[in-house]
Order: C-alpha cells, then sequence, then structure tokens
C-alpha cells in the first residue's frame, strides 16, 4: 500500500508499506515528545539553567533573585536647639521654650537666643495686654495675657498675672450674658469680678445696669398689683429677681401677692 523508505536509524525497519509500521512511528514519536516535556518540566522544577526559581508558592524570576532591597536614607536627627528655632518660628511658644531649655540643659548654648526672644515678647504681651484691657477690649487682653503665660511661665508676676486673667475672663463672661440676654449668669459673674481690684470696677458698673432693669420690672409688677392682676405682678417681680437675685422691695412684695393671691381664691 505504502512504499517510504525510512532514513536513519530506524532504516532496519525497512521498507514502510503497511498500517502497522506507521502507527509503530507514530507511537515512537509521541514517546519522545513526552520524554522532552518531562525533562523540561523536571528542569523548571530544579531551578536548572536560567528557569525561575521557587519559593514557597511563589514563582521568582532569576533577574530579580539577586537584586537587594533599596537601601532607606538616613533620618535626618536635628539638635534641640534647632528644634525650638522651628518651634519659636511657628508660633508653638511652649515648645520652643521646652526644646530651649533641653538644649541648655545639655551644655548646647545657642539656645539662649530662643529663651531671650520669649521672654522680650512675653513682656511686650503683657504690656499689650494691660493696654487692651483699659480700653475696654477685653478679648484681646485675654488673649495677650494667654500668649504671655506660654511664652514665659516662670516670669515673676506669673501668679498675679494669672489672677489677672481669670478674673478678666469673669468679666468678658458677665458681659456676653448681658448682651446675649442671660441676665442671671451676668449677674452671677459680675458678682465673682467685682471681688477682684482690677475687673471691681466693670463688675459694678455692670452690676448696677442689672439692679436698674430689675427696678424697671418692679415698677411694672407694682402697677399690676395696685390694680389687682396678681398674676401678672407676681410674673414681673419674679422676673426682677432673675435680673437681680435679692432684689429687696421684689422679695418682699412677691411674698405679699403670693398671700394675697391665695386669699382671692379661697374667697372664690
Amino acid at each position: 500500500m505504502y512504499n517510504i523508505t525510512w532514513p536513519g536509524a530506524l532504516d532496519r525497519l525497512g521498507p514502510i508499506d503497511t498500517p502497522m509500521h506507521m502507527s509503530a512511528i507514530r507511537r515512537s514519536i509521541r514517546g519522545w515528545v513526552a520524554l522532552c516535556f518531562l525533562a523540561a518540566l523536571v528542569s523548571a522544577c530544579t531551578g536548572a539553567g536560567t528557569s525561575p526559581a521557587v519559593k514557597g508558592d511563589a514563582t521568582v524570576p532569576e533577574t530579580f533573585r539577586s537584586r537587594k532591597p533599596p537601601e532607606k536614607p538616613p533620618v535626618e536627627t536635628k539638635s534641640d536647639a534647632e528644634r525650638a528655632r522651628e518651634h519659636l518660628k511657628a508660633g508653638e511658644y511652649a515648645k520652643a521654650r521646652k526644646a530651649a531649655s533641653e538644649a541648655i540643659a545639655h551644655k548646647d548654648r545657642s539656645a539662649d537666643s530662643v529663651i531671650a526672644t520669649l521672654d522680650k515678647e512675653a513682656d511686650k504681651e503683657r504690656g499689650q495686654g494691660a493696654r487692651a484691657f483699659k480700653s475696654g477690649d477685653l478679648k484681646s487682653s485675654i488673649s495677650h495675657w494667654e500668649r504671655a503665660l506660654e511664652m514665659n511661665p516662670g516670669a515673676p508676676d506669673t501668679k498675679k498675672l494669672k489672677e489677672d486673667l481669670a478674673h478678666t475672663r469673669e468679666l468678658f463672661s458677665a458681659r456676653e450674658a448681658y448682651k446675649a440676654g442671660y441676665y442671671g449668669k451676668a449677674f452671677r459673674e459680675a458678682s465673682k469680678a467685682q471681688d477682684y481690684e482690677l475687673t471691681r470696677g466693670g463688675a459694678l458698673e455692670l452690676i448696677k445696669k442689672l439692679r436698674a432693669m430689675a427696678d424697671e420690672q418692679y415698677r411694672k409688677g407694682l402697677k399690676h398689683y395696685i390694680a389687682e392682676r396678681m398674676d401678672q405682678a407676681i410674673a414681673e417681680w419674679e422676673r426682677a429677681l432673675v435680673i437681680y437675685p435679692g432684689h429687696e422691695r421684689s422679695v418682699r412684695d412677691l411674698k405679699d401677692a403670693r398671700r394675697l393671691q391665695q386669699k382671692m381664691e379661697t374667697v372664690r
């Protein structure tokens, strides 16, 4: 049927003229292909030649196995004096003073200039706060004195400055409450501020205004009382006591109005 002569090492098979010979040749070729594939697989798994290296479940190419990780740049360390100057420039006065003090403790006298600057600026803030207080700008005075304490908390007059600041806050709170219509709170804060020399004048002035408001409420209540409108009279006098607790006439007449109201209800 076929008349093919196989060259090379298979010449011993002679003329290939039957299907049986062709089947044998195909099996032989498939066997060689399988052997070649198996050899390539074994080579890849053992890392032979230029095949990738296997580590766990991840395959790492040969070209990356010898590559070193990038080196981290060296961390730049700053001295306490340098940090103090940076904090001073950023307006972080407490941190600046702390860093400068640490530098001086380690014999780094270059931080002396930071301390000197903080002390000088703290004195300026004290003066600006005092001028703002005299002009009636309590909010600005509080801000200046707070910065002064942050810059130089160990100044000789620190105790007095803290007292001035605390009572100025009370007076400022009283004025803000008065503006907002919270008269009871305004009276309480002003009463605390009047006990301190610095804020006594401003506190007494505010208390005087509250007293005048309470007097006006009392007069309104008195008109209702004379007209025997007890409910309205009581309401006006109660408002007077909210504005100015301890308003003497309101306390006295309020008791009388409540007794009279009870009698009127009994008669009815």
